[in-house]
């Protein structure tokens, strides 16, 4: 086995004498041109093999804090505790408290400093860092363009195992027009994997076996505010995908725990109380995506028969897990682990950079808000299909008073289902609302109305009321028909639900009132914590527009 190698070489030309020469030489000739050229020449045994560079793999591996007790080789500042000892910038990515003093000491802030994370774990940096020492080359520079195996008196020649290659920008673009190609055959039929993250979080008084949501946490970037009067006891987690229910299952801290760190749901204090640095409950898995966290009654965190101590509180949700310490992840029912990171709600979620791993963090203050008005306000709209002999069917819901609702004729349409966020009164503003024939439909506080006119007047469309519950009534659809035909389909059109909140009694026009007298807080909302109407005052008129098309 032999290499063939191309070289560099300097060939002298153009030589005239020299008058004047060096001291002790015999040359009176000088060259004046240097030609560069090549030589081949022929070496035994095999040259460096041209296969995958071994910085292929820096590129893509995510960048991760190290685990506990973990090591590593990357340099650190000689003393990194000194700010003026900046050999190396890492140091500003390791120790959470060095790494803020050095900031701060070299005058940068904070998003300087998240900046300069990010910056280092880009692939950008890995790949300077990889070819940081390549620069130079040792030895005779010479490229090798075959192996020659002589056997029997023959020559075989291999180029491509040897023979490096630097390609043109039209192969170039050739190769990334292939790799294109290549992607879409493997993703382009495919929906992106989605990576489980946290979709909500809620703050719950449970008790008798009736629940109140208390809060509800807008972002884990900022504290979140619960009011202690309220008596929480209970967080329910909500995920984006269902859980895995194996070793990754969702596990808490109870009393007595030998090992609270083990769990993949923590709940620890700002200030332990009792010498207890977790506050001990169990979890349920209410369903396939949502966790539930119950406080432990009898624990040092408890107000007796009422809900949490006052305090600064951490959610804790593992995304990284360290077997050699026993702490699993949570995951999905891939076994793909959460994708924690906590991040401004967006899409629907709050945590994840779209890389599975990463813990979710957030912070809450038990005490740390007044009780907030309860008003009476709208919670939900859905459309119901009532066949005969069969059960009722939802077949469309108000996403928000602030879009029109759009229905097919086909689906059957015959009720509308309203429920609010407290029970209504059923006094004097007992909801009402108007029949086939009435003569004054504008005195009723729940109304169904037609956008068109007849004559110059508004129609509406009869009903009756049906009260389901404490806080929930559903507008029925009643148009006389002759008794040899059945029931008459909606008709079709475009039409307004009106809840009236605001009170006319001087017109015998009353509104809806909750149980203590104070009016609807009814103005249409973009959803949220579980409403679709309010500003947190009694009045106001709540109005939803949907469409009833045939054929579509």
């Amino acid at each position: 086995v032999f290499t063939l190698w191309v070289c560099y070489r300097e060939c002298l030309a153009d030589y005239q004498a020299a008058l004047v020469s060096d001291c002790a030489t015999r040359d009176h000739c000088a060259a004046g041109t240097v030609v560069e050229s090549f030589c081949l020449k022929t070496t035994p045994g095999l040259p460096p093999l041209q296969g995958d560079p071994d910085w292929c793999a820096l590129l893509w591996k995510k960048h991760k804090q190290p685990e506990p007790g973990s090591t590593t080789n990357e340099r650190q500042p000689a003393n990194p505790n000194d700010a003026r000892d900046v050999t190396h910038l890492s140091m500003l990515t390791h120790a959470p408290t060095a790494s803020a003093d050095n900031a701060n000491a070299l005058g940068l802030a904070g998003e300087d400093l998240k900046a300069i994370r990010a910056a280092m774990q880009s692939r950008r940096h890995g790949l300077c860092e990889a070819f940081e020492d390549t620069c130079e080359v040792d030895g005779d520079p010479c490229v090798p363009l075959a192996v020659i195996i002589v056997r029997d008196g023959r020559l075989f020649v291999e180029s491509c195992l040897v023979r490096p290659r630097i390609y043109s920008n039209a192969k170039l673009l050739d190769l990334i027009l292939c790799l294109a190609e290549r992607i879409d055959e493997c993703c382009g039929k495919h929906e992106p994997q989605v990576s489980l993250r946290v979709s909500s979080v809620e703050f719950l008084n449970r008790a008798d076996g009736v629940e109140t949501v208390v809060a509800n946490m807008q972002t884990p970037l900022q504290d979140t505010q619960v009011a202690i009067d309220r008596n929480p006891n209970a967080i329910r987690i909500r995920f984006n995908k269902p859980l895995a229910t194996n070793q990754h299952k969702p596990t808490t801290h109870g009393m007595n725990d030998a090992d609270f760190k083990a769990h993949n749901v923590l709940v620890l204090p700002e200030r332990p109380l009792n010498h207890l640095d977790y506050v001990p409950g169990s979890v349920t898995l209410e369903a396939p995506d949502t966790v539930r966290f119950d406080l432990y009654p009898e624990g040092p965190y408890v107000r007796r028969g009422r809900g949490w101590q006052k305090g600064r509180y951490q959610i804790v949700l593992r995304g990284t897990e360290h077997l050699n310490l026993n702490q699993q992840a949570l995951a999905d029912a891939a076994d793909t682990a959460l994708d924690g990171e906590p991040v401004a709600p967006a899409n629907g979620v709050m945590s994840g950079d779209g890389t599975a791993g990463g813990d979710f963090n957030a912070y809450f203050i038990i005490g740390g808000a007044p009780q907030p008005q309860e008003t009476m306000r709208v919670r939900s709209v859905e459309f119901l299909s009532m066949p005969a002999g069969a059960a009722e069917r939802v077949i469309a819901a108000v996403k928000s008073p602030l879009e029109t609702a759009a229905l097919k004729s086909e689906d059957g349409l015959r009720a509308i289902r309203v429920r609010f966020t407290k029970p209504f009164a059923q006094d004097d503003h007992t909801p009402t609302t108007h029949a086939a024939g009435d003569t004054d439909y504008g005195s009723h506080n729940v109304q169904v109305l037609t956008l068109s006119q007849r004559g110059g007047v508004q129609t509406f469309v009869p009903g009756m009321l049906k009260i389901e519950s404490a806080d929930t009534f559903t507008f029925l659809l009643n148009i006389p028909t002759p008794p040899t035909r059945g029931p008459l389909p909606w008709p079709t059109g475009t039409f307004r639900l009106f809840l009236r909140g605001n009170d006319d009694q001087a017109n015998g026009r009353p509104a809806l009132t909750d149980t203590s007298g104070v009016a609807l807080d009814g103005e249409p909302t973009a959803p949220a914590n579980g409403a679709i109407s309010g500003d947190g005052s009694g009045g106001g008129d709540f109005v939803a527009t949907f469409t009833v098309q045939a054929g579509v």
